[in-house]
């Protein structure tokens, strides 16, 4: 009997976190099987990459398990965990390299990213360069379109709140405070 036939093997969650330490060195603040908590559930995405707070979950499943990847990757965004999702999907074992760092390197993977509405589609026969490419073209899309709004429309909507509770408190110096918070905001109006 071969030696290599004791050799175990990988996981996705090592995967993961080989994955995400490989996208680290690239540059990308990354974490591979992290928790989070969601109200009182716990959440366990394969790799949370955060780029100047937009925050992007990967899920990694071998091949043939497109369905759950891309259900895991839907419920990340409908249940507000990420404002990007990305779905990949790891060829199966065996490797003919035992480290995992250089096996993922040279791997061909396939990739999909969800965001709100839009839908890449599987990008087949991509590798570890490309994948990098994918999430930095998919988050510039993002901050450039909807994700900034959106945050500055809920700053706006909490403060405007915030606002309202302060003037309804009847007290003139506190609508007087209010109006000078909102010009040192630079906060409009909101159009009716």
């Amino acid at each position: 009997m071969q030696l290599d036939s004791f050799i175990a093997q990988p996981t996705e969650p090592a995967l993961n976190v080989t994955l995400s330490y490989l996208l680290l060195k690239r540059g990308l603040r990354a974490l591979g099987e992290v928790k989070i908590h969601k109200g009182k559930k716990l959440k366990k995405p394969d790799v949370l990459i955060v780029l100047n707070t937009v925050k992007i979950i990967l899920e990694g499943k071998f091949e043939g398990q497109r369905n759950v990847v891309e259900k895991q990757c839907q419920e990340r965004i409908e249940n507000g965990l990420c404002d990007i999702a990305i779905a990949v999907e790891y060829q199966k074992p065996p490797y003919e390299e035992s480290r995992l760092d250089l096996t993922l390197e040279s791997m061909k993977l396939s990739a999909r990213i969800y965001w709100l509405d839009w839908d890449s589609g599987w990008q087949e026969d991509t590798n570890l360069n490309e994948l990098v490419k994918m999430i930095r073209v998919a988050f510039t899309k993002a901050i450039s379109n909807n994700i900034v709004d959106r945050a500055v429309e809920e700053l706006n909507n909490t403060l405007d709140q915030w606002f309202e509770i302060i003037a309804t408190l009847g007290q003139e110096p506190t609508k007087t405070m209010a109006e000078r918070a909102k010009q040192i905001l630079e906060l409009r109006e909101k159009k009716k």
